[in-house]
């Protein structure tokens, strides 16, 4: 390319010919790594890549199945076309259209005996008409070329953004794709700031929202993503630690699985893996998919089991030892430089991080859990239970707070926007009016403590998220308010921090767009309106005054799902 610089298309004929030879065999994750890559190798050269390739004789229902090999050749391209001939004596043929960013299409040829081309003959069907869809139609009605601005109350922005904030997460993945990533399908060919899928927030906090908003389909293409990548964990715990199980760094992309980012506070994390396997559990208990669970949620969990069982170790006094350890991506106040010495994330590590420990405590008491269902397991609860009984409790400072490290030699700084240690309240689920309540005090005090400026769009859509655990309404709305004052952008698409000079955020120049915040507010909303556990549920836990009547359908709980209509003023409440 460097040599022919003026190249535009490159036709490749036949994939094989470029493909590594590796036998006959096939797999997804194979062809998708191939077609992948070679993407990628189109997106960074700007050329259209055309690859010629085989299909299958046997026919199928859907005609794309024909192609030879796996889904995952298709899954990884942009687009495909395929020609096809009722019989292999035919005159005619037909070619199929199919991609992300081009309407489905099916065109009828004619072979021209004289010319020995083919001629197009025309559609045999018109485009494909999508059935109404009342959610996308509420979003196109309110913002569009006609209507370039919105006006409405704070109760009808509220429901727009959870609308809008669910239509882009639709628009922008489903569960044979990629997982949304933070700029969603839209940063173009920008150079992004921050284009990594992030495991110390981001991603989690772009499916939080997918269990109790009946979305669950669509975390497959998380599990698949994280699956699809465990031989490079397993290398990178073999290689970095010398043990067995899988260590993922925080921040990996479609091509990259090694640690990428030579930042301590982001080598030194090993609670990636374990706070991924949160929604691994909790897939599997919303499904209750057996045949899923064993091809994809248990052997990521073992993975997660193994590294943990050989990372952690033991005072002569019994209790755990967890180091490196981090409280993502925060330095404790003692460690800090003075001001004219700033420097980004000066702490390279800790020791025993409150989150660190609660990831570990929930992960092993989820697997004990497992254990119970699956007697294959049952073997190995032993090494958890105690695992389980030597992790400190959570100890509580001077000002009332939970403290970030359970070891005194670490100070709190509140000047940070991640909320890393308030994990056993949301999260996780640990924390809550039946099980330990004693210590929510102290945990919302935590929450209060940080300092405002310090936040950003996709922590204050957190803090919401606590505060509703807490059932404190009011305080989780204005956090969401603060949110769209100084974050959100005409296009309803929210930013890394205040853009306005409102204020009332972190004040960074640029302020990049990250749409895991307005997934975080669609989460935030949700926990407002109900809250579930394995033996707790509770509907309207947090409501605001802005939400004093509404109606909601088809929200999941891990039992069922719950329709419900309310309205503060009149005293009435139903729910089915």
């Amino acid at each position: 390319m460097h040599e022919h610089t003026e190249t535009s298309v490159v036709i490749i004929d036949t994939l094989q010919k470029v493909r590594e030879a590796e036998g006959d065999t096939y797999s997804y994750a194979r062809d998708y790594d191939i077609i992948a890559g070679l993407k990628a190798f189109a997106d960074r050269t700007g050329i259209c890549l055309i690859l010629v390739h085989h299909t299958r004789k046997q026919k199928s229902d859907d005609n794309f199945d024909r192609i030879s090999g796996t889904n995952g050749l298709l899954g990884a391209a942009d687009g495909a076309f395929i020609m096809y001939k009722n019989k292999r004596s035919d005159g005619d043929a037909t070619i199929e259209v199919s991609g992300r960013d081009q309407p489905d299409k099916k065109y009828m040829l004619s072979r021209n005996k004289e010319t020995l081309c083919w001629d197009f003959k025309g559609e045999r069907f018109p485009d494909y008409a999508e059935p109404p869809e009342p959610v996308l139609e509420a979003i196109g009605n309110f913002i569009n070329a006609d209507n370039p601005t919105w006006e409405g109350t704070a109760t009808e922005l509220i429901e727009k953004l959870w609308r809008y904030g669910r239509y882009l997460f639709i628009s922008g993945t489903d569960e044979s794709a990629d997982p949304f990533p933070m700029y969603g399908l839209w940063g173009g060919d920008h150079r992004l700031m921050w284009p990594h899928n992030m495991a110390n927030e981001n991603i989690q906090m772009i499916y939080w929202h997918v269990f109790a908003g009946n979305l669950l389909p669509f975390h497959k293409a998380f599990f698949r993503y994280y699956n699809d990548r465990l031989s490079a964990f397993e290398e990178n715990a073999r290689k970095l630690f010398g043990m067995r199980g899988i260590y993922m760094t925080a921040g990996t992309t479609p091509g990259v699985s090694a640690p990428n980012q030579v930042v301590p506070v982001i080598m030194n994390w090993v609670g990636a893996a374990g706070w991924i396997a949160q929604h691994y559990d909790q897939y599997a208990r919303y499904t209750w998919d057996d045949g899923y669970f064993q091809d994809v949620i248990l052997p990521y969990l073992l993975e997660v089991a193994d590294f943990y069982e050989d990372f952690v170790e033991f005072y002569p006094d019994g209790t755990l030892h967890f180091y490196p350890s981090v409280s993502p991506e925060n330095t404790p106040g003692n460690f800090m430089p003075p001001p004219h010495r700033m420097i980004p994330h000066p702490m390279p590590t800790t020791v025993n991080s409150t989150i660190d420990l609660a990831i570990l405590k929930e992960f092993f008491t989820h697997m004990c859990a497992l254990a119970e269902q699956h007697p294959e397991l049952k073997d190995r609860v032993p090494a958890w239970e105690k695992i389980l009984a030597t992790i400190p409790a959570y100890r509580v400072n001077d000002q009332g707070a939970v403290k970030e490290w359970q070891d005194d030699r670490f100070e709190e700084r509140y000047d940070h926007r991640h909320l890393s240690h308030i994990y056993p309240v949301f999260p996780g689920k640990e924390i809550n009016s039946l099980h330990g309540k004693d210590l929510l005090p102290a945990f919302e005090k935590a929450v209060r403590l940080r300092e405002i400026d310090a936040q950003t769009g996709w922590s204050m859509a957190h803090m919401a998220a606590i505060f509703a655990r807490l059932e404190k309404g009011e305080d989780a709305l204005e956090c969401l308010n603060k949110m769209a004052r100084s974050c959100l952008t005409n296009s309803f698409f929210t930013l890394h921090n205040d853009w306005r000079g409102m204020n009332i955020s972190w004040n960074m120049d640029p302020a990049p767009v990250q749409l895991d915040a307005i997934m975080g507010y669609v989460n935030a909303v949700q926990e407002m309106l109900m809250y579930s556990s394995d033996d707790l549920l509770k509907l309207l836990p947090a409501l605001p005054q802005e939400l004093k009547a509404g109606e909601i359908k088809d929200f999941r709980y891990q039992d069922g799902s719950v329709n419900m209509r309310w309205n503060v003023e009149k005293n009435e409440f139903s729910a089915t």
